[in-house]
């Protein structure tokens, strides 16, 4: 799953200095992984904290690249690697395509 670099940054807020509240109490506070919120801090540190909202990442694309998804895969058998992983995501806009 892909977060946005301000999710991102407002969880790093929260477990780094000043605030150092535990990653552990961040992570039941906001619903995401502490292993995940770990490997942002390692990230962080390393000047290397990449931005999870790239379009092919579902949750962020809109609905018009969703659509367009959705057709490319139905198009293209070879892409069921693809089909699987957004699966979940765009199956609502696949039924809405279908009527």
């Amino acid at each position: 799953m892909g977060y946005s670099r301000a999710v991102k940054s407002s969880v790093l807020k929260k477990v780094l200095p000043p605030e150092q509240r535990s990653i552990v109490e961040v992570s039941r506070e906001t619903g995401i992984n502490d292993q995940t919120i770990r490997n942002w801090i390692k990230q962080s540190e390393s000047g290397n904290l990449p931005d999870g909202s790239h379009e092919s990442s579902p949750r962020f694309m809109t609905s018009v690249r969703r659509r367009s998804a959705v057709q490319e895969m139905r198009e293209d058998p070879s892409k069921s690697a693809c089909r699987r992983r957004f699966q979940t995501t765009v199956s609502g806009a696949c039924q809405k395509l279908s009527s």
